[in-house]
């Protein structure tokens, strides 16, 4: 999948499958063979690899979402731009098999992810608010976090990955989702293979 190809206008809605998967994008588990956290704290769980023009995108953070650690409470960082730190961020890397054995943690269940056919990025005049690739952010309230995603926008940045809350009927099987109830969207800046930059936004 190339993300040079998508455009504003459309997306690639995905999903999870009930099934774990070795290889290519999924969530939950064990990272990629080989493939550790920017900022080895001892604090970061793997989220999800995605695969794209032929490199992963292995996500890992470090927030709290159990509200234990004020230091790293999620609640604290919502609604906001955030830019790659200890608390969440993306490594880039060029392998694609999940690991066996690794010590970086996950709270999220082990499931591949399904891509399905690329749609119009709109329902009823709003952007989709599924997980996808690409597409606009979906914003759930734009009195609360509105001046964020303009904010991301005037410094250039674009939407690559929306992540929604597991369907309660389609998906009920993934456990320990972060962005419960929430979206996490992944957005970037630049060339993936050269000089890309990433920021975050989580509405919860």
């Amino acid at each position: 999948m190339r993300i040079a190809s998508l455009q504003s206008h459309s997306c690639i809605p995905f999903d999870y499958s009930n099934e774990d998967t070795d290889t290519g994008s999924f969530i939950g588990g064990n990272p990629p063979q080989g493939v550790v956290p920017a900022f080895p704290d001892g604090r970061q769980k793997f989220f999800a690899n995605l695969n794209f023009d032929e490199i992963g995108l292995a996500i890992f953070y470090s927030l709290d979402t159990a509200g234990v650690s004020s230091e790293i409470d999620m609640i604290s960082f919502n609604d906001q731009v955030l830019f790659p730190s200890h608390l969440i961020h993306i490594v880039i890397h060029n392998e694609s098999i999940r690991s066996r054995d690794s010590s970086i943690r996950s709270d999220v269940s082990a499931h591949a992810i399904v891509f399905h056919d690329p749609v119009p990025d709109v329902e009823e005049a709003e952007p989709l608010s599924f997980s996808k690739v690409g597409g606009s952010p979906f914003i759930d309230n734009r009195a609360r976090v509105g001046h964020a995603f303009r904010r991301i926008e005037e410094l250039g940045f674009r939407q690559i990955l929306q992540f929604d809350i597991p369907h309660p009927r389609k998906a009920s099987f993934v456990c320990g989702f972060p962005w419960d109830p929430g979206w996490l969207h992944v957005l970037s800046k630049g060339n993936l293979h050269q000089d890309v930059q990433f920021a975050f936004i989580i509405q919860q």
